[in-house]
C-alpha cells in the first residue's frame, strides 16, 4: 500500500524529471535505475546518520553540517544529471567497466561533469 501510494508516484515523477532534463526516456529501464541511484544519494545519509557521525567525528548534524551535506549531494546530483545529458547528447561517449573475475564483459554507462538542479535541492532536503 504505501508503495503503491507514495513510493511509485514519487519514483515515477522524480523519474520523468531526470529524464526531462538529460533528454532521455522516462520508460527506459536505465532512466528508472539513475533515479533509484540518485535517491541512494540522499537516502545514503539519512539512513547511513549514525556512520556519517562516528566518521565525521560530529556530535550531531547542526544547521552548519546539513548545509555541507546539502552542498555534496547536490553537487553529486548535478554531476550525474550532467553526464547524463552529455551523454544523451552524444558530447560524450565513455563506457565504466564493471570487472567479474577475470572477465570485464560487464559496462555501464556512466558519464560525469557539473550542472545545476532544483531537484537535487529538493532531494538532498530530506536529509534536514
Amino acid at each position: 500500500m504505501v508503495h503503491e501510494q507514495v513510493i511509485d508516484p514519487l519514483h515515477t515523477h522524480l523519474t520523468r524529471l531526470v529524464a526531462a532534463y538529460t533528454g532521455c526516456d522516462a520508460n527506459d529501464t536505465r532512466m528508472i535505475l539513475h533515479t533509484h541511484a540518485l535517491l541512494g544519494e540522499v537516502l545514503a545519509f539519512r539512513l547511513g546518520k549514525e556512520t556519517i557521525l562516528l566518521r565525521t567525528g560530529w556530535p550531531q548534524f547542526d544547521e552548519e553540517k546539513a548545509e555541507l551535506i546539502y552542498q555534496t549531494v547536490t553537487c553529486h546530483i548535478d554531476l550525474i544529471l550532467h553526464g547524463l545529458t552529455q551523454r544523451e547528447s552524444g558530447l560524450m561517449k565513455k563506457t565504466c567497466r564493471y570487472r567479474t573475475g577475470n572477465r570485464s564483459d560487464r559496462r555501464c554507462d556512466c558519464q560525469w561533469n557539473l550542472v545545476v538542479s532544483k531537484s537535487a535541492g529538493r532531494w538532498a532536503d530530506a536529509i534536514r
